[in-house]
């Protein structure tokens, strides 16, 4: 005869539980996987050139909403939808403004950049939800309700989605209102050693579209130099990848070679196993009339 039900019930429904929660943190990292596999692919130049960018992100940004409907009380959750909204809205103004930058170059009008600009700006909002700002805000808001439930809400969190937004609001060097911009909030985070791998990352991004802004505006050496602060702080390869294809571009599209070729064979040192950069060394050395070299580069891509 049962003498403690209660106790019954207990025993029944603990492993109930931990098989549900198992479940759902199986779930949350394959939705924020699938998630990661889409943004690298976009970042790389992988992704399909036939879908404009724009949709690229949205479905980024369903993979990412996904991953909260799975399990809601995750903080990290709503913090990286809230990031990658504000990715997303810096990565379009950037794609916005190199293709102005590439208009110019051919020959169209400011009229007509300034319309397709516009254009631009409103597919941006339609597919991206209104103002991605607004919308990384309420998300930011909502990591900040589930790390309070938890307890766990650390004293510099605060100030670490504040310079994500100024970010995003490409306020890199100074701030509305006067106040400091992104780059320099970041740099007092990473003083105080908060989420030092992402304030890196986001420094490194800073420095990144300033460089394609100087460069725009054929201030070609600042924009290097950017680029090359951009390196000195991020330490993920997908990032570092882009930095030294940008700065290896620019180089080549000015027809310095030689300054082309150094970055390159920097960006063999970080990844040497990767057959595009011995390819792309090949194609430097054939306009430096290096043959023989760019064959020995090319062999190196099999």
């Amino acid at each position: 005869m049962l003498r403690h039900p209660l106790l019954l019930v207990l025993v029944l429904t603990v492993p109930l539980w931990a098989q549900s929660r198992r479940a759902k943190a199986r779930d949350y990292e394959l939705a924020m996987a699938q998630a990661r596999e889409r943004l690298i692919e976009v970042l790389n130049g992988e992704a399909d050139p036939a879908v404009p960018l724009h949709r690229h992100l949205v479905r980024i940004h369903e993979l990412l909403g996904q991953a909260v409907m799975v399990d809601s009380e995750r903080p990290e959750a709503y913090l990286t939808r809230g990031m990658f909204l504000c990715d997303a809205a810096v990565a379009m103004s950037r794609y916005l403004e190199e293709e102005s930058v590439r208009a110019r170059t051919r020959g169209i009008s400011d009229e007509r950049i300034q319309q397709a600009t516009q254009l631009g700006l409103r597919e941006r909002a339609r597919y991206l939800g209104g103002n991605a700002a607004i919308g990384a805000h309420a998300e930011f808001q909502r990591a900040i309700h589930a790390y309070k439930r938890q307890g766990t809400l650390h004293p510099h969190f605060v100030d670490f989605i504040s310079a994500v937004l100024k970010y995003a609001g490409r306020e890199f060097e100074q701030a509305k209102r006067g106040e400091p911009g992104a780059i320099e909030d970041f740099k007092k985070l990473l003083r105080k050693r908060y989420r030092v791998d992402q304030c890196r990352d986001y420094l490194a991004k800073c420095y990144r579209d300033l460089g394609v802004h100087a460069y725009g505006h054929k201030e070609f050496d600042q924009a290097q130099e950017y680029w090359d602060q951009a390196l000195k702080y991020t330490r993920d390869p997908h990032l570092r990848r882009i930095l030294f294809t940008i700065k290896a571009g620019a180089y080549e599209a000015d027809k310095e070679y030689g300054s082309a070729e150094a970055v390159v064979r920097k960006q063999i040192e970080d990844e040497p196993g990767v057959a595009n950069h011995w390819k792309n060394l090949g194609l430097i050395l054939g306009y430096e009339g290096r043959a023989r070299e760019a064959l020995v580069a090319y062999g190196r891509t099999r």
